[in-house]
């Protein structure tokens, strides 16, 4: 029996070599770290801490991003494409990363500046955050905006990659772009206070 496991978990490794895989897990704590330009892409970093780095122009394409912790990281010209940020915190972000086809979904987003275009930020946390530029193909339900700025946000035209508001939350402090009815697009207007 214990030979037929050495001789399989053998087979699996030789396997994982042939086909160019790397077994050995990535290391995870980059608080604080200095790494701009550093290539991050493809990688698996679920749970990682970026907390307090500089990763200006650093790329994370097609990675897996999962809970990692970008708090107060300077995110400067990052690239976030096909990348997935679920449950990840991202609070007091320095910089605009450029995001696209990305899930921020249920993500910690405060006070975040945001340039994106098909995303999804579904239930995330956009508290006081500003977006802006011409953010189009993104969907927003049930995402909290209170307070966050979207003024100088590009809204497209009815019928072309048009964003998804359902179940926003935002308040008398949520700066809309001229001319936009959150209501009209399914957002909630709340009166709660507590932030």
């Amino acid at each position: 029996m214990i030979r037929t496991l050495l001789t399989l978990t053998c087979a699996a490794a030789f396997s994982l070599l042939a086909l160019g895989s790397t077994a050995v897990a990535a290391p995870k704590d980059f608080h604080d770290q200095n790494l701009p330009d550093k290539v991050f892409s493809n990688g698996i970093l679920n749970g990682a801490d970026f907390s307090d780095a500089v990763l200006k122009n650093a790329k994370f394409d097609h990675a897996s991003l999962k809970r990692a912790n970008f708090k107060g990281a300077d995110l400067q010209g990052a690239w976030l494409t096909d990348a997935d940020i679920t449950d990840a915190d991202l609070t007091d972000v320095k910089g605009s990363p450029l995001c696209s086809h990305s899930h921020f979904d249920r993500a910690k987003m405060q006070r975040m500046n945001l340039k994106s275009n098909d995303c999804t930020f579904k239930g995330a946390d956009l508290r006081e955050a500003t977006i802006a530029g011409y953010i189009y193909g993104c969907d927003f339900s049930g995402a909290d905006l209170r307070g966050a700025n979207l003024r100088a946000m590009t809204v497209p035209p009815k019928g072309q990659a048009e964003n998804r508001w359902k179940g926003v939350i935002y308040d008398d402090d949520t700066a809309w772009p001229d001319g936009f009815d959150p209501v009209a697009e399914g957002a909630v207007l709340s009166k709660d206070k507590d932030k």
